[in-house]
């Protein structure tokens, strides 16, 4: 019996001191978590990458009877509202990024420009009294890539066009319709909002005409009848296209 006590009372001093020893083990950090503990100096921390800071906007328009107005800022309108005047020609200045942006012009007569005009530099004419009808603007390089460019312009009898993004056209083509005024904004890449009905252009279609005898020159038709039913003779004719989209001639 006195052998049993004595092996109880050795038991009792020998467990505390493995539990001791067990918490001790779990509480002593090993060099490998002291040492992802450590903080880093903040001199030698890696700073996040900065995306491409988005430049300053600004554009400017030639307008009928007015000349160059003052620049304006992003997505404000440059031209005019309800005073019935043309936009002749524009100029988009982008800080530090002139090279990153092009546009050009439909133009009253010829059509679309052959070349892209970059950053701070005219699209369009001056000083020839030509309307502009439809516009078309892009960007370049790592701008290209972090930015999408918006605009819209406010034509002739169709008002303000839904907003046009990246290259697509903006206005009327076949119409012989006035810009009035532009609006254009950059939105960071993937953000802004779905883009349609940017533009209007006219179908393909032919004009015609008849010299009467004691009247002279009719009206120009496109459908309707040309010359009389009063026993009038027609001396004279032509024939042309309205819009042509394609290269080409008619020959009657």
């Amino acid at each position: 019996m006195k052998k049993i006590i004595q092996l109880l009372i050795i038991a009792t001093m020998v467990i505390p001191t493995f539990v001791s020893a067990e918490d001790n083990i779990e509480n002593i950090e090993s060099p490998v978590n002291q040492q992802e503990k450590q903080e880093v100096p903040v001199d030698q921390q890696e700073e996040p990458l900065d995306p491409i800071t988005k430049p300053i906007l600004k554009y400017k328009s030639h307008v009928q009877n007015i000349g160059w107005q003052d620049y304006v800022g992003e997505n404000q309108a440059s031209g005019t509202d309800h005073q019935s005047l043309r936009l002749e020609s524009f100029i988009i200045d982008l800080e530090n990024q002139k090279d990153n942006i092009e546009y050009r012009s439909y133009v009253e007569g010829s059509g679309w420009e052959t070349s892209w005009h970059k950053g701070g530099e005219i699209s369009g004419t001056v000083k020839q009294s030509k309307r502009l009808e439809a516009i078309q603007i892009r960007l370049l390089g790592d701008l290209k890539e972090n930015y999408d460019v918006y605009y819209m312009v406010h034509s002739e009898d169709f008002g303000w066009f839904p907003w046009a993004k990246n290259e697509e056209i903006s206005g009327s083509i076949g119409f012989h319709k006035r810009i009035e005024s532009i609006r254009i904004k950059l939105v960071e890449k993937g953000t802004g909002e779905e883009t349609q009905n940017t533009y209007k252009e006219k179908n393909i279609s032919i004009l015609y005409n008849s010299h009467i005898q004691d009247i002279g020159w009719m009206k120009e038709q496109s459908k309707s009848m040309t010359g009389t039913l009063t026993n009038k003779r027609l001396e004279s004719f032509y024939i042309k296209l309205d819009y042509q989209k394609y290269p080409g001639r008619i020959h009657y």
